[in-house]
């Protein structure tokens, strides 16, 4: 569970920054609908 919430956090930082979801998708190796997941 630890590793689901820094991973979020991660993406959430990102996204903070002005990248785009494809941008974090491809950086973290994950899927876009996952990021998707991920901001909610």
């Amino acid at each position: 569970m630890a590793q689901f919430e820094e991973r979020r956090k991660v993406v959430k930082e990102l996204f903070d920054q002005r990248y785009t979801q494809k941008e974090i998708a491809e950086k973290l190796g994950m899927s876009k609908s996952t990021i998707s997941r991920y901001l909610k």
